[in-house]
């Protein structure tokens, strides 16, 4: 059959480009705590590998660690291709997965650890825009092709986000699809058609109009929440835009209009999987958490949540109030399925957009090099700059810098003391960076404000939003010194001197001592930055901000 879900032909590319590659493993997730005190006093007795998406469905798993008296631990930090990488594990840290879709377990290149999956609930790929911008446009009346959705973002009506399709589920399937509406739905894509001009270029162009990336679904969610009027829409799962929805709601906000591309439609369909270590009475606590899952009640649950539940992908009777017909959900029509290609075509077409037909990022990374870095912090750092820039090592995490990327390094201790950078993807040139960082050694005190100004300089150079996605990626064990002009009111002072209305955002990731108060002013202050406090696998930390440019 030649329409298939998206994921399947992802998960294919995934499988062939992360093949062989050995990775440090994840830090154990937070429980979700049973409220018995006995379960409390004794260790996790299922722990739980997910996506973002899931985030919501803490308190079900919660409900149900309480009834049967144990503790559940569910992790939902990691993208697709950091579940991915943790399945190649030898010593995977987790007793069940739940991906997206159950093609991550299948084709992860260990299938014999994971059994006994079933789809838990499944939810489409939209094009969600501001209600108005819809009903303006016609798009609550007509079709729209992902054609029509161009249009609007070149003429520069629309400004949209989307997660990175080299990272994110929602990301490679919207991607897909526009590849496939560009060369007229093909029976099937073919390598041919991605060197074809004509499609090339309009994938360029919409992906040139992309406002913000994301390296995850819930980031792209919290996102538009807090900034609503900044954007006029996203490519999401329909299960997300409703709970965006429902929020924008609660605060007396415009709801967001589901857009079904007629080019095709395609579905994340959620398995939750057991890695299978011979634990009888682990898999048989999977086994009834899983049953918990597909049980009418709370199936039922799942559908007043905005997830779709059963075999087929429409809803007999939808809640209305939760499949709003007047948020243009489309709950009782049969969806278009794209014609997608094989996966030898799948892979080039994923390298390709990282590599070319992405909005190019201006990556500016503030290393401290202060004394407290010494030893094995730096070590860490270094490790993870390796895999940001050896482009050997990126191509493993689908983070290859492209022909039009701008890599900045400023590296500070007492006061900013190198500043290096490289235009495009030039293997030599990006490893005499890292060549620099390894030789580097810390010493003096901690400039952080000083070391932004620098930042906020380069992105003034270069400009940002509507050439770049630029990213600022701050990582610090210390307090700034607070001497002199090193002071967030003289940072707020210069960022107004250069011109800056929205600070780019800023990815603050603390390492031991490191003021969290300072560098979450520092995020709070930025456009939709985030703040990372638990930076026990840093590179994977790296890898997970770097999906959001």
């Amino acid at each position: 059959m030649k329409s298939r879900f998206c994921i399947l032909f992802v998960v294919l590319t995934l499988f062939f480009a992360l093949a062989g590659c050995g990775n440090s493993a994840p830090p154990p997730p937070n429980p979700i705590a049973s409220t018995d005190p006995q379960a409390n006093s004794a260790p996790a007795e299922l722990t739980i590998l997910s996506g973002s998406e899931n985030e919501s469905l803490k308190p079900i798993i919660k409900e149900f660690a309480d009834q049967k008296g144990v503790t559940i631990a569910m992790d939902t930090t990691k993208g697709s291709v950091d579940i991915m990488l943790a399945l190649k594990q030898k010593d995977i840290p987790y007793d069940a997965v739940w991906p997206a879709s159950h093609i991550w377990t299948d084709l992860a290149g260990t299938p014999s650890r994971i059994s006994r999956a079933k789809s838990i609930m499944k939810s489409p790929v939209v094009f969600a825009v501001r209600r108005s911008l819809a009903e303006q446009w016609g798009w609550t009346k007509t079709p729209v092709r992902v054609t029509d959705i161009l249009a609007k973002a070149q003429s520069g009506d629309l400004r949209w986000m989307m997660t990175s399709a080299s990272q994110s589920n929602s990301g490679a399937c919207f991607y897909l699809a526009c590849l496939n509406a560009f060369a007229g739905n093909p029976s099937a894509l073919t390598a041919a058609m991605l060197e074809n001009p004509q499609i090339t270029q309009k994938i360029k162009s919409i992906f040139g109009t992309v406002t913000r990336s994301a390296g995850s679904t819930g980031f792209l969610k919290k996102t538009y929440l807090n900034a609503p009027k900044a954007y006029g829409g996203m490519a999401t799962y329909e299960s997300l835009m409703i709970e965006t929805n429902q929020a924008l709601i609660a605060k007396g906000e415009e709801p967001l209009y589901a857009v079904y591309p007629t080019d095709g439609v395609t579905f994340a369909d959620s398995p939750l999987g057991y890695v299978d270590r011979g634990d009888s009475k682990k898999q048989a606590l999977f086994d009834e958490l899983q049953a918990y899952l597909l049980s009418p009640a709370i199936q039922s649950r799942l559908l007043d949540m905005g997830r779709r539940v059963g075999l087929g992908t429409t809803i007999d009777n939808p809640n209305p109030a939760v499949f709003n017909p007047d948020w243009g959900i489309h709950a009782t029509q049969k969806l278009p399925i794209s014609h997608l290609p094989d996966a030898a075509t799948i892979k080039l077409a994923i390298d390709k957009y990282q590599t070319a037909f992405r909005k190019p990022s201006l990556n500016i990374f503030v290393l401290d090099y202060s004394g407290s870095m010494e030893g094995e912090r730096v070590d860490r750092l270094k490790t993870a700059m390796g895999q940001m820039l050896d482009q050997t090592q990126a191509r493993d995490f689908f983070l290859q810098a492209s022909e039009r990327d701008i890599n900045v390094v400023i590296t500070f201790n007492s006061a900013v003391d190198n500043v290096w950078e490289v235009k495009g993807a030039k293997q030599s040139e990006l490893m005499q960076i890292l060549k620099n960082i390894n030789l580097k050694q810390p010493q003096g005190g901690t400039a952080i404000y000083t070391a932004l100004e620098t930042a906020l300089s380069k992105v003034k150079q270069y400009g940002s939003g509507d050439t770049y996605l630029p990213a600022i990626i701050l990582l610090t064990d210390g307090e700034s010194n607070r001497t002199g002009n090193d002071t967030m009111e003289h940072l707020q002072q210069v960022a107004q001197a250069q011109g800056f209305t929205n600070i780019p955002p800023i990815f603050a990731m603390k390492i031991g001592e490191a003021s969290a108060d300072q560098l979450q002013q520092i995020v709070k202050w930025s456009n939709n930055g985030d703040f990372f406090a638990d930076t026990s696998d840093l590179p994977a930390t790296f890898r997970k901000i770097k999906g959001y440019n």
